[in-house]
């Protein structure tokens, strides 16, 4: 049977899915009492989803990208009704992020990949409340367009320690 989906048009997904997780993320900044753990089992389902699990054809991942609209219109229902939109909750293109300096590029996907790891740390049972908040702060780091290493680099030193203890928790 031949597959929906191509592999770019999966990719494409994945990349709209990352986009949305940076706007959830977003929407959580300043606003962290609006964080639930439905909105943070969306976003280790979703990081998994994106690279880690090789099951996330396009059904999978459609179906998660609702699910991260629904959250986050959950927290600013407000924002989807604005007649003067701010773009602080927007989605972020992640185009933007393969037209960045290689430097940034390179921080930015590292950033990913560790928290992708941590969200599979999270779907076997290592679960930590610092690791979970930290999944926000990563992805608002990567849709910041205007960080460079010196604001990157201290978040993924942190991501190292926290991938240190997700390793030691039990499961």
């Amino acid at each position: 049977m031949e597959p929906l989906y191509d592999e770019k048009t999966l990719s494409a997904l994945r990349d709209r899915l990352t986009g949305s997780l940076i706007g959830l993320a977003r929407a959580t900044d300043g606003n962290e009492h609006l964080i639930t753990p439905s909105s943070t089992e969306v976003i280790v389902e979703s990081l998994f989803a994106t690279l880690t699990d090789p099951r996330s054809d396009a059904a999978v991942l459609e179906g998660l990208l609702a699910r991260v609209e629904q959250e986050k219109r959950k927290m600013v229902p407000d924002c989807f009704h604005c007649a003067s939109p701010c773009g602080k909750n927007s989605d972020y293109d992640m185009a933007a992020l393969q037209t960045a300096p290689e430097e940034i590029r390179a921080l930015k996907s590292l950033l990913l990949l560790g928290i992708q790891s941590l969200a599979a740390h999270a779907l076997s049972g290592r679960r930590d409340d610092t690791v979970n908040r930290f999944f926000y702060k990563a992805l608002i780091a990567v849709g910041m367009d205007d960080f460079g290493p010196e604001e990157l680099l201290p978040i993924v030193l942190e991501m190292g320690r926290l991938a240190a203890v997700s390793m030691t928790l039990p499961g």
